[in-house]
């Protein structure tokens, strides 16, 4: 059905892209004034523009589905990744990833009201093998949460005392039309159908307009209604999976997010300065790292819909590329560690969790890039007060655990 789907749709989502995107670059302005904008499709000069309103949420979109209509609109401020930004992180470590993910949630010990629990897993990947039809559940486990560790996580709120049916797993792609045909791959559907809770397709849900009131760059968000009705009045839970990532270095529970955004095909707008770099096939070195600023900017504005709870599964980690997945000689490799990170803070949780894997750690940056001495997406939130940048900064419970060496790091993009 997902590659049936994706197939159906592809010769207007492939229209509708093209004019979204030269609508968004050549509207849309950068996250500080004189920053560079990537030209629109069609120019060969970059422009510079002084920053609009509204960047990200409300301009440009045209591609929206019938599905994601607005249904309601609602505001929030930073008032609650304030108030989490010392929040400690937990750690654990054990060879079963549902040992892992209760482990986290008994040291966090999240508060639970009557509201619904919505988990949001990190199942996004790409791979030509997939859409063919060679690849089997345990190839994904480089790139994607573990059944298991959801598994942890929907007992360990039912021990609590919420019942399953107050709780959902959902996941949104911006590479296909639905997610549906990846839930039901890696099993999470069974999983969910034993216990009798939910598996929800973000990409087909309505959407809730939800303005910014602290943000910097975008001043309102389309997001999906089942991750909206969690956030407002029950728990939100980001399970990312322990990996690196070819854009901004790491990809933790902020990133994993992005998901939520809709319509499902305008997720690229978090980073749409990169657009011009995929056509040329390289990008400036100095347009890539504004690109990572704005980018920066984006996910932290982002953060005033911070998860409750924050949820790492480092069980079999991902080094190299982190997105693509293939077979044999994957652009993504296997590193079997047996951990987990998890927190109050999402920016305190992805700051100890990338430091584990050496971005960058004790190391003073990252290979091949000296100028990221500290990752932006994470020094952003720390400047505007939510959590600490490095894993200096929260304090730590449970396990002592031994970093493994420097995960490799793959830049998809060649910088000229």
């Amino acid at each position: 059905m997902d590659h049936a789907l994706r197939g159906a749709h592809a010769s207007q989502s492939v229209v509708d892209d093209a004019v979204t995107r030269r609508e968004f670059l050549s509207t849309s302005g950068a996250a500080v004034a004189g920053a560079t904008v990537l030209a629109a499709a069609g120019c060969t000069t970059p422009e510079r523009r002084a920053p609009t309103p509204i960047d990200v949420a409300t301009g440009a979109t045209r591609a929206a589905s019938p599905k994601a209509v607005r249904v309601v609109s609602a505001t929030v401020t930073d008032e609650r990744a304030r108030a989490v930004a010392r929040a400690g992180v937990a750690q654990a470590k054990h060879d079963d990833p549902a040992a892992v993910a209760h482990a986290l949630l008994t040291l966090i010990a999240p508060s639970i009201g009557d509201g619904p629990v919505f988990i949001k897993p990190n199942l996004n990947f790409n791979s030509k093998d997939f859409a063919a039809g060679r690849l089997k559940p345990a190839h994904l486990a480089p790139v994607t949460v573990s059944p298991r560790f959801i598994e942890g996580v929907l007992d360990y709120f039912r021990e609590r005392g919420v019942p399953y049916s107050r709780m959902a797993v959902g996941e949104g792609f911006g590479y296909r039309t639905t997610a549906n045909g990846v839930i039901q791959f890696l099993g999470i559907d069974a999983l969910c159908r034993k216990r009798g809770a939910q598996t929800v397709d973000l990409n087909a849900a309505r959407a809730v307009n939800v303005k910014l009131a602290s943000a910097r760059t975008m001043t309102e968000i389309d997001i999906a209604e089942p991750v909206w009705n969690a956030f407002d009045r029950g728990v939100l839970v980001s399970c990312a999976k322990l990996k690196t990532h070819r854009y901004p270095v790491t990809t933790l529970t902020l990133k994993n997010m992005m998901g939520a955004i809709l319509p499902y095909n305008q997720k690229w707008r978090m980073h749409a300065e990169l657009v011009q770099g995929f056509k040329r096939g390289a990008i400036r070195r100095s347009d890539y790292f504004t690109s990572l600023d704005v980018f920066s900017s984006r996910l932290t504005d982002f953060c005033a819909l911070t998860p409750h709870v924050a949820l790492v599964d480092g069980g079999v980690c991902g080094e190299g590329d982190g997105l693509n997945v293939e077979r044999e000689g994957g652009l993504t490799n296997a590193v079997p560690l047996g951990v987990g990170f998890g927190g109050l803070s999402s920016v305190n949780v992805d700051a100890v969790a990338s430091a584990f894997i050496g971005f960058p750690g004790e190391n003073p940056s990252v290979p091949g890039f000296p100028e990221l001495r500290v990752l932006p997406w994470l020094a952003e939130p720390a400047r505007r007060g939510y959590g600490f940048a490095t894993a200096t900064g929260p304090a730590r419970l449970g396990a002592k655990l031994a970093p493994p060496p420097r995960f490799r790091y793959t830049c998809k993009y060649r910088l000229v």
